[in-house]
């Protein structure tokens, strides 16, 4: 069976290196009393601080929100000159094949202009829709 009885530790005299219990005392009080002067200021420093990281992390929101706005923009002007550029293609091809006269030549430049308006539509649809 084992004891549960705790045993008082004593710690020799010799070990104490010479500091007598004052000087032991004073010393942990300069401790403590130096930890607090520390605590103090990184308080007062992080109080001066945080209005101006504040006010940065604020303006960091605001360039970034006005950037993607700037750069969806930009990608759906984009979209919009792709969109044309179709358009005017497929109208070109019509327009060359119905130049030649030939009724064959027409319906294939018709059935081409509709598959590319068609894959272009979807293409630019789900680019748009990304966008959003």
């Amino acid at each position: 069976m084992v004891s549960t009885k705790t045993h008082p530790i004593t710690v020799p005299t010799s070990i104490n290196n010479g500091f007598d219990a004052d000087s032991l005392k004073a010393t942990v009080e300069g401790a403590v009393q130096a930890a607090s002067v520390a605590g103090d200021y990184v308080k007062s420093a992080t109080e001066a601080i945080s209005p101006a990281l504040e006010t940065a992390a604020a303006k960091g929101r605001e360039f970034s929100d006005g950037y993607v706005a700037q750069v969806k923009k930009a990608a759906t002007l984009s979209l919009d000159t792709y969109d044309r550029a179709v358009k005017n293609y497929t109208e070109f091809t019509i327009e060359l094949a119905q130049a030649t006269k030939l009724d064959w030549m027409h319906d294939l430049a018709v059935q081409n202009a509709k598959i590319v308006t068609e894959m272009a539509a979807v293409s630019s649809s789900m680019t748009r829709e990304l966008l959003k």
